[in-house]
């Protein structure tokens, strides 16, 4: 019996300096493990409000890098005497002769490539071609001067349609296009071609050509 005794007396006694084993467990490591949680979550948040920055300065420079381009105006061309402009470009402009200068604006282009003015659906077969698609005409048109926000650009001499009046009013595309310095080479090249000039090419093969502004005209 008083061994018995002896043994429910002791086991009550391991539990309770258990318990006292973990009421001391030492308060210094919760508090520097909270401290390290807490600094790892800030420095998560710091990390990511960094990235997001990063990120819209990367925009905002691609923005300022990312050129932009408008027609602003259409004049006739003339050997000598005044020459007539379209006065109003943005609202069906019937052009009466075949050969007009166009300028306008542009901003953010890049040193390495060039602006080009495309003229395309002719809606009729080129001389001497019996391919009825639409062929596209392509003049460079190179930069001016700068005011502060803005670059001038011109485009002389750009051919529009054939050299007699048409028959039926026939409608065109112009477009300003620019595209970096590989394919600005190329364009280039084949427009020194006298073929290319005559007839156009039946597509526009140059993936970096990005379109700034496209006008409609009608030639009458």
């Amino acid at each position: 019996m008083r061994v018995g005794s002896d043994e429910s007396t002791i086991k009550p006694q391991r539990r309770g300096d258990g318990d006292e084993e973990k009421k001391t467990f030492p308060r210094w490591l919760l508090i520097l493990g909270w401290s390290i949680t807490t600094l790892i979550a800030f420095g998560a948040v710091a990390i990511s409000f960094k990235q997001y920055s990063v990120q819209q300065s990367q925009i905002a420079a691609l923005q300022r890098t990312t050129p932009t381009g408008e027609i602003t105006s259409m004049t006739a061309y003339r050997t000598s005497g005044s020459q007539p402009t379209v006065t109003n470009i943005r609202n069906d402009p019937v052009l009466r002769q075949q050969i007009y200068y166009l300028s306008g604006v542009a901003s953010d282009v890049p040193d390495n490539g060039s602006l080009f003015m495309v003229v395309h659906e002719y809606n009729q077969e080129a001389a001497g071609i019996n391919d009825p698609s639409n062929h596209y005409y392509i003049t460079p048109v190179p930069l001016g001067g700068k005011s502060d926000t803005d670059q001038y650009w011109k485009g002389a001499e750009v051919y529009i349609g054939e050299h007699s009046t048409p028959k039926a009013p026939l409608s065109f595309r112009l477009t300003l296009y620019f595209c970096d310095s590989i394919d600005a080479e190329k364009i280039m090249k084949a427009i020194s071609s006298s073929a290319v000039i005559n007839f156009g090419i039946p597509s526009l093969p140059y993936p970096s050509c990005e379109q700034l502004d496209s006008i409609f005209v009608m030639r009458a």
